[in-house]
Parts: structure tokens; C-alpha cells; sequence
């Protein structure tokens, strides 16, 4: 029982809130706390509900019962308390009469509690005796599934029920709320308070009139009978604004270990991260897929070594065992890498064979842009999680991170010499104790799923200094590249521009001369987004939980940070978001050839079906030639221009994959069994944008838009057949 309570404590130790933005805004900290507009409990409602309270009897905080030795609350309801002044009641509704008043034995804060920012705001206490469970006594289950969107949380606690009145109701208060997005509920809050609104937080909106008040923190957030959330913070009381909570459910719980104070990742999390290792499998270094041959890592983790001395495991997610191993056929160092000043710091691996891409194992896509200052990025290793633990982690770790522009960055070493950022550096900065480490050099730094650096260098580790990577951009890469193909690199063997998948362009995600669909037209129709609500790709809604895309879209994307949207026919019209849980690639995906280009997206919630909302049933035919169907998409109008407000649709011709395979030349060996192909007039087809969106025949999906030769050239466009992929989708829908 110790062990497994024990077991609890790390877990829920390991709540991470990033937060380097503190305040000493007195108003701020009066929200420290804090039902109002609820309804009264009744005896045994809420068995897990426990009330934190002086050596007198007066009740400060709320907290929730895990097992019979721990009790989790808020880390602001104990900080500076002690196991002498403290009590905690159990079993009780009402805060006058009956429950167990018990005294502690043991307060655990999260180490890296701010009590400015209420950053990492949980706690956990140990009782001097065990509770004996009963109707009125029960813990709570740890959250299983990752909240993001939901409808009907439960909130209980004895906070005030008015701002002005600092009387505590008597009875157990409750009330329903709903969980908002992390993306609705910043824009709700003005700044400063609405960057403290991180990847593990939750919450929760209500109507004016409800809410948490002072006294209700530490109380549980609760969403299908299980522990999500901890009331934290808020603007008092039912005003109107978001409830803020610490996150609490079982895969924030997992957050333990760190990078330096990170989290650790779930199988599969991070399909692109790569360990180099040394011929004797010990970690040295990071890196990430970007090719079936290709690791893109740091220039400094390869100097001094040869190829037979590195091995590149990919898709491990403990450092000691898991993983495929390949041995290594090159290592090229960027030419003008700097050893002094890490200058240029950037390397490619090529491995001896193919790497063979699955769910657990993907490359990553290159961003386009770079990336401004104040962006929420991920940064993902097996460094240290300690100067004084000289011993790489077990776990793969992550660490969300925020960027600042090189001009803060450069003053935050002003104080050091040889520290040299250069437009070619992206800066992280965070609060001590969280960030990169020895070990974690080359690792991917990714923002909204896209490569936009390595890590290069800091001053190790985590102790308040900046993390400087090196900026992975599509465009400057394609000079390194260059650069790099130039240079001999043996006898017999030189690197090309286009033997990198990653550094080349590509077929095109890709309505151009289409026509505005109108209401009724496409319910079917699904806009997949990023976190920030920006348009990525098509999809068919095929049930309530799944849509149809294309895995080269949402390869490697995090379902948390993915949603999509429907019954809109307007990119620009406010819509709900329905966030997803898992992303499903089909096992048979050739990221070269693009053959059976299809992922499912299974949102989190249930969407809700309307006129305007339907799923589109799945052709069981096989389409011939001749066949004339229609597209439908939000791409682009023009090739590299930006995506279409209004959904598009166009009517084309199918013809033969032979036919096909001429037509597109060069590119026609991509052309497979699962490939359907259409073809109409230069100056019509599909264009960026549109890879996902449904391929429609008499009310039926016949294909999934994939790619083609941007962008209304005259020759044909890609789809993939629904008939080669529809018994796989049966099988989860």
C-alpha cells in the first residue's frame, strides 16, 4: 500500500505548468482561491471532497482524497504551512458537523511551485493515519484521457458564494461547468495573466453568476468520475471569465522526470526523435527524421567520430532497450561549422538502409517561416535531467518552452563572453530548473508540429540562462544544403539537394478555378487546423469521432493540438472546435510515393451532427475511367497563395493509372495501385490546401485528395482510392 501510494505522489508531483512570467499585482493575488451560483451537495455526493483547515477549525481550501494516505490540493493552500497548524476534514458536507478530522504527518509541494505565478500550483499531504474508506470516504481516480474540450465538469467546494460576503457556506457547493480550450481561454484574459495559460492547465468557462470564489482552491475538477484538474486561480467570483485549474489527469500525471524540469513523453509522442548512440549504445547526442535515409542533429555531436561508431535508434522511448537500430553510412558536418562560436551548427546523418516509417516512427515536416518571439515550441531529449545525476534519462523527456527574440536573448548574456546569437539562433528562455541539458544537443525543438530548430548550446543546465538552438527554416536549409552538396564528402559519394526529401519541395499538399459551394453542398466537409485555428487541410466526417484526411497532412501533428471544425463553408466564420485524442496513419503509408496518403482523426468529444453536419458514406466501387466526380476544398487559388475563405468545389474526369503515369512524366512512378487519378483543363485542379478533402460521386467518397504538380499545370491530381483503404477505416469506425 506504501509503494502504491508512494507511486501516487511522484506521479502527482509531476504536474508541469511552465510559468517565467511573475507578478506581485495585488489583485492578482487575491484570486489565490476561490462556488458561486452552485447547488448544494448532498451527504455523500462527493465521498472524495475533503476541506483543509486551520488547528481551530476554520476551513481555508479544498482538496480530494486519492487513496487512504494522500490527499492532492493547491500547492498556494500549504505553502509556508507545517504538519503542526495544519488539518484536513474528510467525509464531510457540511463544514459545521461530521467527517474525520485528521491531523498530517508529511506537505510534498511540487518543487517548482511559483507562488507569484502559481505555476506547477499542486501539492499533495500525507496523513498521520490511514483513512478507512467508506460511503462517505473514497478517493478519486487520477484522470485516463486528456481533457481539452468537454461539457459537464464537476466542481465542488466551500468557497465563498459572493465576492463581498467572506462568509463560507455551511453546505458543499457544486456546480456543472465546461472545459475550454487553452487557445479561448487566453484570449479571454488580458495580458499578463493570459500567458500564464500553459499546455497544463485547464480551464473552465460558465455563465456570469457561477463560478469559483476564495476558498475553493485546491477543490477538484471532475469530468467522467475522474480527478482532471485542481482550482488554482481565476478573476473573482462568476464574473464571467475562465476558472483556471493545475491539470491533474493521468497523462499530465506521467509527467515526471524531466530534459531539466520536464515531462516524460507517451510511446509514440514524438514519432521523429532520434538517440545517437556510440557503438557501444550509449546516448550522446539527439536528432531528428527528416528522409527515409536523412537525421538532421547538431555539427557538434559528430566531430572527431566516424560512421562506424554511431548508431541511430529511432522510434525507442526509453533509452535502455526499444527502438530499431541502424547503422550509419555518413555523417556530414556543415562546412563552415565553428567550433569556438558553434556557428553553423548543424549536421546530417544518412543511415546504411532505409528507415522504415510507421505510427511509432515519422519524419518531421520543416517549417517554412521562422518562428517569433513569444511562441510555445516543445523540446524533446534523453539529456540529464541534472548536473549532479551525471546519467542520461531513461525516458524520453519534453519540456514546453516559450521563444524570445535574439535581442533578449543576447542581453540575458551580456554578463558572459564568447556567448555570440546570430540571426541564425533561436532562443528559449524559462525559470530555473527547466530546459536543455548535456545529452540533449541535436534534439528537435518543434512548434505546431514543425521543425524550427536543433538544440545548440546554453549554459548548462536550466539555471535561468536561455536554451539557443540552431533555426531550422526550409529556405535556409535548402542552403545549407547546397553548401553541403558541394563539399566532398568521399570518394564516390556526393550529397544532392534532391536525394533529401525533406529539402525539397516536393509534390504539392495541394481548388483552383473552382466554384463557391453553397449551403448544403459539402455537410460532410471538415476543417483540419492548427492550435492557433489556422487552416491545414481538408477531411470527410465519416462518424461522430472520426474524419478522413491525409496522413501526409497530419503526419507527425499531435491530436491535443489538432481540431477540426464543420458545418462551416467560411474559413473566417466562428465555429466550434472539436479537438482530437489519437491520430491514426495507415500502416501502409509510403512517405516517397505517398501511396495510401490516409489518416483518421478521432476528436476527443462527440461531434454533433446537424442539418449542416453529416458524414459522407464510403464507396465500395472500383472507379474506372471516364468517371466525372467532384472535389471539394479551402486551398489555394493560385500556387504558393494563400488558402480560399470559401469552400470550392470542381468537377473533374477520372482516368487510367497508366494514362496517369504518363501524363505526370518524371513523377509518374509515385503512380500505385491505391492512387485514382482525375484529370481536367489547365488552369483547374487542386492546389495547397486541399489534400484530405473528399473525392465525391453521387453522394459517395471515391478518394482522398493527396497530391499533384502545382497547381493547375494540365496534369492530373493524385487521389488516393477509397476502395484500396476502406476496410482498414471499417475496422475503426
Amino acid at each position: 500500500m506504501y509503494r502504491q501510494a508512494a507511486a501516487l505522489v511522484l506521479a502527482l508531483l509531476a504536474v508541469a505548468v511552465s510559468g517565467d512570467l511573475a507578478t506581485s499585482d495585488p489583485l492578482y493575488q487575491q484570486w489565490k482561491g476561490r462556488i458561486v451560483g452552485g447547488m448544494y451537495a448532498r451527504d455523500g455526493d462527493f465521498p472524495y471532497q475533503a476541506s483543509f483547515r486551520t488547528v481551530d477549525g476554520m476551513h481555508f481550501c479544498g482538496g480530494a482524497v486519492l487513496n487512504q494516505q494522500w490527499v492532492v490540493t493547491a500547492a498556494s493552500c500549504v505553502v509556508g504551512r507545517t504538519t503542526e497548524d495544519t488539518r484536513v476534514v474528510v467525509g464531510a458536507y457540511r463544514l459545521s458537523q461530521g467527517g474525520y478530522n485528521l491531523g498530517l504527518r508529511r506537505i510534498i509541494i511540487h518543487p517548482n511551485f511559483a507562488s507569484e505565478t502559481l505555476a506547477n500550483d499542486v501539492a499533495v499531504v500525507r496523513v498521520s493515519s490511514p483513512m478507512v474508506l467508506s460511503d462517505a470516504v473514497q478517493g478519486v481516480r487520477l484522470g485516463s484521457y486528456n481533457v481539452n474540450v468537454a461539457f459537464g465538469a464537476l466542481v465542488s467546494g466551500w468557497g465563498r458564494l459572493e465576492f463581498s460576503n467572506p462568509q463560507f457556506p455551511d453546505n458543499l457547493q457544486y456546480i456543472s461547468v465546461n472545459v475550454i480550450s487553452m487557445l479561448e481561454c487566453r484570449t479571454r484574459f488580458a495580458p499578463p495573466y493570459n500567458a500564464r495559460i500553459y499546455d497544463s492547465t485547464l480551464c473552465s468557462s460558465s455563465p456570469v453568476g457561477q463560478g469559483t470564489c476564495l476558498g475553493d482552491a485546491g477543490s477538484p475538477l471532475v469530468h467522467g468520475a475522474e480527478l482532471h484538474g485542481i482550482v488554482s486561480w481565476g478573476i473573482p467570483c462568476g464574473e464571467g471569465f475562465p476558472d483556471v485549474y493545475a491539470h491533474t489527469s493521468l497523462r499530465t500525471a506521467e509527467w515526471q522526470g524531466r530534459i531539466v524540469g520536464g515531462m516524460n513523453a507517451a510511446s509514440g509522442q514524438f514519432p521523429y526523435q532520434v538517440s545517437l548512440t556510440s557503438s557501444s549504445y550509449m546516448h550522446f547526442c539527439g536528432g531528428a527524421i527528416i528522409g527515409d535515409y536523412w537525421i538532421l542533429t547538431a555539427g557538434h555531436c559528430l566531430i572527431k567520430r566516424k560512421p562506424e561508431d554511431v548508431i541511430a535508434v529511432v522510434g525507442g522511448h526509453r533509452n535502455e532497450h526499444g527502438g530499431f537500430n541502424y547503422d550509419v553510412k555518413q555523417l556530414i558536418v556543415h562546412p563552415n561549422f565553428n567550433e569556438w562560436t558553434q556557428q553553423n551548427d548543424i549536421a546530417i546523418v544518412r543511415t546504411a538502409w532505409a528507415i522504415h516509417f510507421n505510427t511509432a516512427v515519422f519524419p518531421v515536416k520543416m517549417a517554412r517561416t521562422y518562428t517569433p518571439a513569444n511562441r510555445a515550441v516543445l523540446a524533446s531529449g534523453w539529456g540529464l535531467t541534472s548536473l549532479n545525476v551525471p546519467k542520461p534519462s531513461d525516458v524520453l523527456q519534453y519540456v514546453a518552452l516559450r521563444t524570445i527574440s535574439n535581442e533578449d536573448c543576447t542581453q540575458r548574456f551580456n554578463n558572459l563572453q564568447n556567448r555570440i546569437v546570430t540571426p541564425s539562433n533561436l532562443c528559449t528562455f524559462s525559470r530555473s530548473a527547466q530546459g536543455t541539458c548535456m545529452g540533449d544537443s541535436g534534439g528537435p525543438l518543434v512548434s505546431d508540429g514543425e521543425l524550427v530548430g536543433l538544440v545548440s548550446w546554453g549554459i548548462p543546465c536550466a539555471v535561468g540562462y536561455p536554451d539557443v538552438y540552431v533555426v531550422l527554416v526550409l529556405s535556409a536549409l535548402l542552403v545549407a544544403a547546397s553548401a553541403i552538396g558541394k563539399f566532398q564528402l568521399g570518394p564516390g559519394f556526393n550529397v544532392q539537394i534532391k536525394d533529401i526529401p525533406s529539402f525539397t519541395a516536393g509534390p504539392n499538399r495541394r481548388i483552383v478555378g473552382g466554384i463557391d459551394a453553397v449551403a448544403g453542398d459539402a455537410p460532410w466537409m471538415v476543417s483540419l487546423r492548427n492550435s492557433i485555428n489556422v487552416h491545414l487541410c481538408g477531411g470527410t466526417l465519416l462518424s461522430n469521432r472520426f474524419v478522413l484526411s491525409s496522413a501526409n497532412c497530419l503526419s507527425g501533428r499531435l491530436a491535443t493540438t489538432t481540431m477540426a471544425v464543420t458545418g462551416s463553408r467560411f474559413l473566417n466564420t466562428a465555429a466550434v472546435p472539436f479537438y482530437g485524442i489519437q491520430i491514426i496513419t495507415h500502416p501502409s503509408f509510403n512517405v516517397n510515393t505517398l501511396e495510401h496518403d490516409v489518416a483518421l482523426f478521432q476528436t476527443a468529444l462527440p461531434i454533433i451532427l446537424t442539418q449542416s453536419v453529416q458524414p459522407l458514406p464510403l464507396s465500395a466501387n472500383v472507379i474506372g475511367v471516364a468517371v466525372r466526380a467532384r472535389v471539394f476544398g479551402w486551398g489555394a487559388s493560385v500556387a504558393n497563395g494563400g488558402n480560399t475563405n470559401a469552400l470550392q468545389f470542381l468537377n473533374v474526369n477520372t482516368l487510367s493509372n497508366e494514362d496517369c503515369a504518363n501524363f505526370l512524366g518524371a513523377e509518374g512512378w509515385r503512380i500505385g495501385p491505391s492512387s485514382l487519378c482525375t484529370l481536367t483543363r489547365e488552369g483547374q485542379g487542386i492546389c495547397g490546401g486541399d489534400e484530405g478533402g473528399a473525392l465525391v460521386l453521387d453522394n459517395y467518397a471515391i478518394g482522398v485528395a493527396s497530391w499533384g504538380i502545382p497547381c493547375a499545370t494540365g496534369r492530373p491530381d493524385v487521389f488516393v482510392r477509397i476502395s484500396a483503404v476502406r476496410s482498414w477505416i471499417l475496422n475503426f469506425i
